[in-house]
């Protein structure tokens, strides 16, 4: 399957991991959490049409009223939503350089590269979080036969842990549903432990393929750190 081609993903170690859609884990109900704003004080969680963007049938999406003032919503990708968009990629290309100490992740322009995942995707393949007439997060799946990724999920900083990354991945597990995918996985970067904790609690469980290479550029104290043991081996990330 096709990949942004950031430097993280098509470098790194990566990961695969799989999740049967015929025995799909349920998330429990999102709780709210003091200090993550606008999304304490959770009241109401229900399920809602969402209007697609390609003029077919609606598809379902979530929404939850929280507080007196916010109320977020999940749905289809609209042509207004680009900017908002390529900043929640250089946003996610940020955690990246972090993640591996390298500033040069993703060039000058990172976000330009959401506009290369949309053509490729497609924008019927595209859900955004979005609150307060403010997109938050976003989710996207590529697609092929019974098999689809979800590639990437987005979720802005100010709000991360108050429950928007589990709405997206819920909302995106029924989309492949609804295409008849079977075998659903995600591909976190290998160091990101927080991204893969997050998955395995959503229900990604199964390991599919692992990938391994060798570094053949000059290395520098510190680039890679020591990382899991998998079927008695060691490895760096």
């Amino acid at each position: 399957m096709l990949r942004p081609e950031l430097f993280a993903e098509r470098f790194l170690p990566e990961i695969e991991i799989t999740a049967n859609l015929n025995h799909a884990h349920i998330l429990p109900p999102l709780v709210g959490q003091e200090g993550q704003r606008p999304f304490s004080s959770l009241l109401r969680t229900d399920c809602v049409e969402a209007n697609c963007t390609n003029g077919k049938s609606p598809a379902i999406g979530w929404s939850f009223t929280v507080g007196a003032k916010a109320r977020m919503v999940i749905r289809g990708y609209q042509p207004s939503d680009l900017d908002s968009c390529r900043a929640l990629w250089a946003e996610m290309n940020q955690r990246h350089r972090d993640i591996y100490d390298d500033p040069s992740i993703g060039g000058e322009n990172p976000e330009l590269e959401f506009d290369n995942h949309l053509a490729r995707v497609g924008p019927d393949l595209v859900w955004v979080a979005e609150s307060d007439d403010t997109l938050i997060g976003f989710v996207s799946l590529i697609h092929d036969g019974e098999e689809a990724e979800i590639e990437p999920i987005v979720v802005t900083s100010a709000v991360r842990s108050a429950g928007v990354g589990h709405r997206l991945v819920e909302h995106a597990v029924e989309q492949a549903k609804r295409l008849g995918v079977l075998c659903l996985s995600v591909k976190p970067v290998a160091r990101n432990e927080e991204a893969i904790a997050f998955f395995y609690d959503a229900g990604f469980r199964t390991l599919g393929h692992i990938q391994l290479f060798r570094w053949l550029g000059e290395s520098f104290p510190g680039q890679w750190r020591a990382g899991p043991e998998l079927f008695g081996k060691r490895f760096d990330y």
